[in-house]
C-alpha cells in the first residue's frame, strides 16, 4: 500500500493556491437606460448581489488613470447588445478581440491574439480565460421592478481575486 503518497499527494493540494476563478457577464441593466454592463462573479451570481449598487462596470471607450469600467476592442464592443431573460443576442466571446478591465479587484486585460490569457499590468499571464456561455441571469430589480439580464462571456481560472 502506498499511503504516504496518497498523504503527499494529499498534503500538496492543500497547500496550492487556492485559485479564484470567475465568470466575465454581460448585458443589460434597464434601470440604468439599457446600457450595456459587465459584471464579475465567482459563481452563478445570486439577483440579490446583483441589484446592488455598484455590482457591475459600465462598457467605457477606454481605461484610463483611476477610472473603473470595461473596454474593449472588436464586433462585439462596437455593437450594442440587447438581453431577453438569459438570452443576450449578438454576444459571442469570438468577436472580441481584446477586454481590459480596471475593477475593485485590480487591473487586467484579455487578449483573443494571446490565446485568452489574462494579463496584468506589468503584461504579466495570471491567469486562463475561455471564452463560454454556459451561465446566464435575469433578475428583475426595485420598483417598478424593472429587469437586469446578462450571460456569460469568459471563465477565467486565476489567483488573483
Amino acid at each position: 500500500m502506498k499511503y504516504p503518497s496518497i498523504i503527499a499527494a494529499a498534503a500538496l493540494q492543500l497547500a496550492a493556491p487556492a485559485a479564484a476563478s470567475f465568470y466575465i457577464y454581460i448585458g443589460n441593466d434597464i434601470r440604468i437606460g439599457m446600457e450595456n454592463r459587465f459584471w464579475f462573479s465567482r459563481g452563478r451570481p445570486s439577483c440579490d448581489a446583483i441589484v446592488l449598487p455598484n455590482s457591475s462596470y459600465p462598457l467605457v471607450k477606454s481605461i484610463s488613470g483611476a477610472a473603473q469600467g470595461v473596454a474593449c476592442e472588436g464586433h462585439l464592443c462596437e455593437s450594442r447588445w440587447t438581453c431577453e431573460g438569459t438570452n443576450c443576442h449578438q454576444t459571442d466571446p469570438q468577436d472580441i478581440d481584446k477586454v481590459e478591465m480596471n475593477t475593485s479587484f485590480g487591473h487586467y486585460t484579455i487578449y483573443k491574439s494571446r490565446g485568452w490569457n489574462l494579463y496584468d499590468q506589468q503584461d504579466s499571464v495570471v491567469g486562463k480565460c475561455t471564452p463560454t456561455d454556459v451561465s446566464g441571469f435575469s433578475c428583475v430589480a426595485g420598483v417598478p421592478g424593472l429587469p437586469v439580464s446578462a450571460k456569460s462571456l469568459f471563465w477565467c481560472d486565476t489567483s488573483v481575486w
